[in-house]
């Protein structure tokens, strides 16, 4: 009983995950926002380096290099967006008894079900670690800066604010709406 419970519950998560990545991947690519993520040139690697010994040496990178994500996150959202989040799909359907009882070769383009359980549990993990270190990031380093190049995707130092207001009050997968506005 406990197990189906388990089973209800990752179902349901399981909707909200690929409700989100749509609606993420429609706003991502329908407005040419990806291309802040991509990056453009091999130069990245040595500066995301750089940027992450700064991290560790319990330094902040300059404001400036956040234009708008300083290289480190570049190549980090890029792995999270390209490559752990497809991973975490295509591992998850592997995983599914149905699926590989209709189409066993499927689960062993991943080396069959446990090495597809095992390269999901990974992602799990890489998501998780992001969220742990990438949250008290966003708030802790520049959060004026960082909040309002969210919201408002530019900086805007007097918005923090409303910036604030809108990330505590957005609609759960609605249309966002503007500060101050009825609904």
């Amino acid at each position: 009983k406990k197990i189906g419970i388990g089973r209800r519950w990752h179902g349901v998560t399981n909707f909200l995950w690929k409700v989100n990545g749509l609606i993420d991947a429609v706003l991502l690519f329908g407005t040419g926002q990806w291309r802040r993520l991509v990056p453009t040139s091999w130069q990245i690697v040595p500066d995301a380096w750089h940027s992450l010994r700064t991290y560790l040496s319990l330094h902040l990178p300059p404001v400036a290099d956040f234009q708008p994500y300083d290289s480190l996150q570049r190549l980090t959202y890029a792995f999270i967006v390209f490559v752990v989040a497809p991973m975490m799909i295509l591992t998850g359907i592997a995983m599914s008894p149905a699926v590989v009882g209709r189409f066993p070769s499927y689960a062993r383009l991943f080396g069959h079900r446990q090495s597809a359980r095992s390269l999901h549990l990974l992602g799990m993990v890489t998501y998780l670690l992001f969220v742990v270190f990438h949250v008290p990031l966003v708030f802790g380093a520049y959060p004026r800066h960082n909040v309002t190049n969210m919201v408002f995707d530019r900086y805007l130092p007097d918005r923090l604010a409303p910036g604030l207001a809108y990330l505590r009050h957005r609609p759960a997968g609605g249309t966002p709406r503007r500060l101050g506005t009825a609904r």
